[in-house]
Formats: C-alpha cells, structure tokens, sequence
C-alpha cells in the first residue's frame, strides 16, 4: 500500500504542456495570402527538463488551405508546414531558436521569450488568390505541435508511450476574407 501512495504524487504531478492557437487571419500582399498568427507554447516539464539536459526540439506549425463542395469531399488545395528547432545552450545559458528551413537563428536569454517569438508567425505564404476562387468555399486551418519524429531514438521510443510528449493543439479554423482576382 506504501509503494502504491508514494507513485502517486509523481502521477498527480506530471503536468502535460499546452500548446494553443489564440489568433490566426491572413492578409493579401502580391496575390498571395499570408498567414499571421498567435500561438501560445507551454511546455510539459518533461521536454523542459530533456532540453536543459541538450535535447533539441522541434516544433512544427501546419497549415491546410481547403474547398469545401457539395457533393464530394473538401479537398486540401494548399499544405504548408513551418519548422523551428529549439535547442538550450548550458555555457552561455542561452535559448536558441532555429528556423529549419532556412537557416536562420535567433538567441534568447530565457524560455518564455524565446516560447513567445516562437508563436509569432507573421507573413508566411500560404495561397496564391488566384486558387481561391470567389464562387467557392474556402477554410484555412493551422495547428501547432511538438514533433516526436525529431526527437534523439533513444528518447523517442519513450516519448511515444508518454502522454507529456503528445503536445498539440486543436485544429484553429477560419474562412478567408473573399478577394477578387486580378484581370
């Protein structure tokens, strides 16, 4: 009964992060619609305790541009994903954030800002307004998630049967705003 009470306590405290999407729009510039949004990151002290230990992570953001018809199922016109790789550095107690794609990296001296500029995704291209055509439904959805995929093997394998390292958010779904096309 002891050894029962004293797993307990590591049970109830095991707190899993949250990540969210607070806001998200898209605006034109050249014939192209460009995503803005907010999301807010909250890590599981598991992944937080793996990163100060030098296990980089990776997030990923995934947006989908889809038609909605009548008859036949929606189709996904458009895909795009953004990816940042988070990594701590223990010598100069730095957070370094990486965007995967590019190349490009910024350093932060604590989580929280280094979590906050993360969530500011601004002017990412999803969509060509020639795509959306006026007579048409569209939706455009985001989500956010901590990707297992990039995690060390030997930590992945744990990470899959943990629910701490399942951290994602909810689909966040909005219609664009109608454009017409250029002549």
């Amino acid at each position: 009964m002891c050894s029962l009470l004293a797993l307990l306590p590591s049970a109830a405290q095991a707190r899993p992060g949250e990540i969210s999407v607070e806001s998200a729009t898209t605006r034109v510039n050249h014939s192209v619609h460009q995503l803005y949004a907010r999301v807010n990151y909250s890590l599981p002290d598991v992944s937080t305790e793996a990163l100060h230990n030098g296990v980089p992570l990776t997030f990923v953001v995934e947006a989908e541009v889809i038609r909605h018809r009548s008859w036949v199922w929606d189709e996904t016109i458009e895909t795009t994903s953004l990816q940042y790789r988070l990594r701590y550095h223990a010598l100069s107690e730095s957070y370094q954030l990486i965007n995967t794609e590019t190349g490009n990296q910024r350093s932060f001296r604590n989580l929280a800002t280094a979590l906050r500029e993360l969530g500011n995704i601004q002017k990412l291209p999803l969509v060509a307004t020639a795509h959306l055509l006026p007579d048409e439904r569209h939706s455009i959805q985001i989500r956010a998630l901590l990707d297992i995929e990039a995690l060390p093997l030997p930590l992945r394998s744990v990470a899959y049967m943990s629910p701490d390292w399942h951290v994602s958010s909810d689909w966040y779904v909005w219609q664009p705003e109608r454009t017409d096309p250029s002549p």
